[in-house]
C-alpha cells in the first residue's frame, strides 16, 4: 500500500544572505560560523545543509518532527528576528562603507 504523504519531517531554509566573511567569500566555514551564531544569538539549532549533501553554503534544515506547534512558532519567530536584525545591520554597514569619506554625517547638526 502507498499513502500520499500529508506532512514532512523537515523544512529547508535558505539563509545565504546571512553568511559573513571578511573577504566577501561565501564558504562552508562561514556556514559553520552562522550555525553557531544562530545557536548562541537566536537560540535555534539547525542542521547545516553540508551534512545532507548540499554543496552550496547557506542552506539549513529545520526538523519539525516530534515538535509541538508552539515550539515551531517560537523557533520561526526567533529566526525571523535574527534574520531581520542582521539583514538590516548588514545593509546599514554597506551604506556606511559606500559613503565618501568627506560626506557629512547625519548626526552633525
Amino acid at each position: 500500500l502507498f499513502y500520499k504523504p500529508s506532512a514532512g519531517l523537515f523544512v529547508w531554509l535558505d539563509l545565504r544572505k546571512l553568511l559573513r566573511d571578511q573577504n566577501g567569500i561565501i564558504s562552508l566555514e562561514s556556514e559553520r560560523e552562522l550555525l553557531l551564531r544562530l545557536r548562541d544569538d537566536a537560540g535555534v539549532w539547525l542542521a547545516p545543509g553540508e551534512s545532507f549533501g548540499e554543496i552550496v553554503p547557506g542552506y539549513f534544515r529545520m526538523c519539525v518532527a516530534q515538535v509541538d506547534d508552539s515550539s515551531i512558532r517560537t523557533a520561526i519567530k526567533r529566526l525571523g528576528h535574527y534574520y531581520n536584525d542582521n539583514i538590516w545591520n548588514s545593509r546599514a554597514e554597506e551604506q556606511v562603507s559606500s559613503c565618501p569619506a568627506d560626506a557629512p554625517s547625519s548626526n552633525v547638526t
